[in-house]
């Protein structure tokens, strides 16, 4: 992994001394003391076209006033760039502390108040930047709709076919998998559709982010 962050270093002009590796996930990040998040994408999960447009989507945010990273272009003026068959690209970093792991909100004492500040967001991200008609050509995302939300084998794996399951279990979740599957195909025409901030969990909340100003 270093020697890819290494090369991919030089395609950003960053000097490879200044790099430490800050967390490793589904990507693995690595923080440039310049004031940069270096990303290492886990090679199979998104594709190059996925990545662009996560990372154009973002911009327009960045744009708008909201506290988000903000993609930087490599020197050759790309997006991505693949070292070693890996997808690398560079965001702004953000500083920050995040409210607590797991679920929970450490410090926090009025916790209905403080969700209502990522709930605000998230609905500002929906009604201005996630409408389908709006985006541009060639932008694709992974779809988290029925036919992929827990009705087909998803990237974490067959869920229903955990081997810890019962064999009763099992069949309780076939059930609700093809109850759900009838209710969602029946009232999925008249609801909403769009872009979402999909993995909004509090490792991924900075405490001090909503009190900055946004700008619509």
């Amino acid at each position: 992994m270093r020697a890819v962050v290494d090369q991919a270093a030089g395609l950003w002009g960053f000097d490879t001394a200044r790099i430490t590796l800050a967390a490793q996930r589904e990507n693995a990040v690595w923080r440039v003391d310049d004031g940069f998040a270096l990303r290492l994408h886990r090679v199979g999960y998104r594709t190059e076209a996925e990545l662009v447009s996560e990372l154009s989507w973002m911009g327009a945010l960045a744009a708008s006033g909201m506290a988000v990273p903000r993609p930087i272009p490599s020197s050759g003026g790309r997006l991505i760039e693949t070292v070693e068959g890996v997808a690398v690209d560079v965001l702004t970093w953000l500083p920050g502390r995040m409210v607590g792991k797991q679920g929970a909100l450490e410090g926090i004492t009025d916790r209905v108040g403080y969700m209502r500040k990522p709930g605000r967001a998230a609905g500002t991200i929906a009604r201005c930047f996630g409408r389908v008609d709006s985006l541009p050509q060639g932008f694709t995302r992974p779809r988290w709709d029925r036919d992929f939300a827990g009705f087909i084998p998803t990237p974490s794996g067959r869920f229903w076919d955990n081997p810890d399951l019962t064999p009763g279990e099992q069949g309780l979740l076939q059930a609700l998998r093809e109850r759900a599957n009838e209710e969602l195909s029946r009232i999925e025409s008249t609801q909403d559709f769009g872009l979402i901030h999909a993995d909004a969990i509090t490792e991924n909340d900075d405490r001090r982010r909503y009190d900055w100003p946004h700008r619509f």
